[in-house]
């Protein structure tokens, strides 16, 4: 079956609509987690979380402050 210039037109319409609703959620989560990070990084430059080594694991232990 062959769709008619019309139909090819509306179904190209159709599916750029449909990429464009499906692009927006992900660009909004996106701007949402690059905000955060820059939040969060703001907010260990102004308060550095000093480093406390863990004897039993040998790792570094961060411990959070309490604002």
């Amino acid at each position: 079956m062959k769709l008619s210039d019309h139909q090819q037109e509306a179904y190209c319409i159709a599916l750029a609509k449909l990429k464009e609703a499906m692009e927006e959620p992900q660009q909004k989560s996106m701007a949402f987690i690059k905000n955060m990070h820059s939040q969060l990084e703001e907010l260990t430059s102004m308060h550095p979380v000093p480093a406390e080594h863990d004897t039993t694991s040998g790792c570094v232990v961060r411990r959070a402050y309490k604002l």
